[in-house]
């Protein structure tokens, strides 16, 4: 079993990989779409109306995405678990449907203690109506360290989204 520490470092490791790729992705784009043969917009740069607000924090460029691809993959009004530390949740559509993983009266309650508590409450919430539960990088250390649970979601659900932000499963298929 991991600790503390390195589940922390693993968490920000992976949060750094994934702004670096994040700004690839952009630079990329930039690059396909050039004004002219020698003007390259740098995607993180000032200059670069077409990002608005992310021009000034390239972090909400990774929210935004994110929170378009939950709300495509699930819909306005389907019931899904949120396994995302309460960082997403509140980019989301009010109509979206989210349920923070672990929940309590609907707010977010924290990682379970074990297991046993994830898959339990995973049921719970399935047997409740959830469609999809969704795990999203802030808590891709849960995969890892969750180890049952995560081997749970692989032999009972699909996974019908994966990324390097998200990974998804329909919970409508299986169980």
């Amino acid at each position: 079993m991991m600790s503390q520490n390195d589940v922390f470092e693993r968490i920000l490791l992976q949060m750094e990989n994934l702004i670096v790729q994040m700004r690839d992705d952009l630079s990329t784009e930039s690059k396909a779409s050039k004004k002219s043969e020698n003007e390259i917009v740098d995607p993180v740069s000032s200059n670069n109306p077409a990002l608005g607000v992310f021009k000034v924090e390239p972090d909400l460029y990774v929210l935004h995405v994110t929170a378009a691809e939950i709300e495509s993959l699930a819909g306005v009004g389907t019931s899904m678990i949120l396994i995302d530390e309460e960082w997403i949740r509140a980019e989301l559509n009010e109509e979206c449907g989210a349920i923070p993983f672990l929940e309590s009266g609907g707010q977010y309650w924290g990682p379970p203690s074990d297991d046993d508590i994830a898959i339990r409450e995973l049921e719970r919430l399935r047997r409740a109506g959830a469609k999809f539960a969704i795990v999203v990088w802030p808590a891709f250390w849960w995969l890892d360290y969750y180890t049952a649970f995560h081997a749970h979601l692989r032999a009972n659900y699909p996974v019908v989204l994966t990324n390097e932000r998200i990974i998804a499963f329909d919970l409508r298929s299986g169980g």
